[in-house]
């Protein structure tokens, strides 16, 4: 295989393994905690919804994002063989993101009760207690914690010291996952603003032009992670009473709404076709609506412990559905080159 035919292969396994540490969390915790209930269901289930941002987008959503962005990965890592800087610079910014996070993540985050190992809950009399006290949490206004926040993460850091999870292990590497997921789209932000729109067009690949478009649309499935963790943080409050600081995910909210107001005026979809940005612009307003609703219990029937798998299905199926409307007029324009 040619060096440059080997390009897409090495975007496809690159992306896939991003996605494959994203989705790990969500079949470990539903394994390992299945004979532990909680709140009418599994105890491993609950905390799947409770932390959906971790748990569940990269199933929901996580892997439809990925697919967008082989198309605009790609002419990158094309483009990047023939510029070393840019490489150097890209591979350097990302080594030190991922380290320092990782550091920040892993040395001072809260802990969680999904860090305890199911035999500490089910053998373990501290473990009982807790389970017993926990459940208190599916309605908030008997939560034995409720205005304990220091307290409950006091138990849990002895309970984890005394046993941890697998779903630990599996929760770390998902979050290596997520800083890589992240950092992949703003660094193909990055070089698409140094290559510029005449060279991202020379090293345009497979459907050369949808490569702005599926950029675009990458942005707006990346952007839902932040609803699903706006959605946590509200919960977490109205069970603990506390509500902690949300700048570091409206930063992020904030950092994908600049991306795409940059992404719109650098690229624009050329002004060619209104129907794609109308979609585009369904597609931010049905994201600032999530935004919204994660501030009320609403949010919760989609993003947190009170969604069903039917919404699960609806919330897809919109972005899907965005997305299907929107490509066929990138489909029908290609199609009609070809009958030309």
């Amino acid at each position: 295989m040619a060096p440059k035919n080997r390009v897409p292969v090495i975007t496809a396994l690159y992306l896939g393994v991003i996605w494959l540490a994203t989705a790990l969390p969500l079949p470990v915790i539903l394994f390992e905690f299945r004979a532990i209930s909680l709140c009418g269901g599994s105890f491993g289930w609950y905390y799947a919804k409770y932390y959906g941002a971790f748990f569940l987008y990269p199933i929901l959503l996580g892997l439809l994002c990925q697919l967008s962005l082989f198309v605009p990965a790609t002419v990158v890592f094309r483009y990047l063989r023939d510029d070393k800087l840019l490489t150097y610079s890209i591979l350097g910014f990302t080594a030190l993101i991922v380290i320092s996070t990782a550091i920040l993540e892993f040395g001072s985050s809260p802990v969680a009760p999904f860090q305890i190992a199911p035999a500490i809950l089910q053998s373990n009399s501290q473990g009982q207690q807790f389970l017993v006290a926990l459940q208190g949490i599916c309605d908030p206004s008997h939560f034995l914690f409720k205005d304990k926040y220091s307290e409950f993460q006091s138990t849990v850091a002895g309970l984890v010291a005394t046993g941890s999870s697998y779903t630990t292990i599996a929760y770390y590497t998902g979050f290596v996952g997520f800083t890589l997921f992240h950092l992949t789209l703003f660094n193909i932000f990055a070089a698409f603003i140094y290559m510029q729109k005449t060279t991202i067009q020379k090293y345009a690949f497979l459907i050369k032009d949808s490569t702005f478009f599926l950029f675009g649309y990458a942005i707006v499935l990346a952007s839902v992670w932040v609803i699903f963790r706006l959605t946590f943080r509200f919960e977490d409050s109205v069970a603990f009473g506390v509500r902690t600081g949300y700048i570091g995910d409206l930063g992020i909210m904030g950092l994908y709404g600049l991306i795409f107001v940059i992404y719109l005026v650098m690229f624009g979809l050329g002004l060619e076709k209104y129907g794609q940005k109308i979609s585009m612009a369904g597609q931010v307003a049905t994201v600032g609506l999530g935004v919204y609703l994660s501030q009320t219990n609403d949010a919760a029937r989609f993003f947190g412990t009170h969604a069903t798998i039917a919404n699960y299905a609806t919330l897809v199926l919109v972005f899907v559905g965005l997305s299907f409307i929107s490509l066929l007029f990138t489909v029908g324009k290609v199609v009609r080159k070809q009958n030309l």
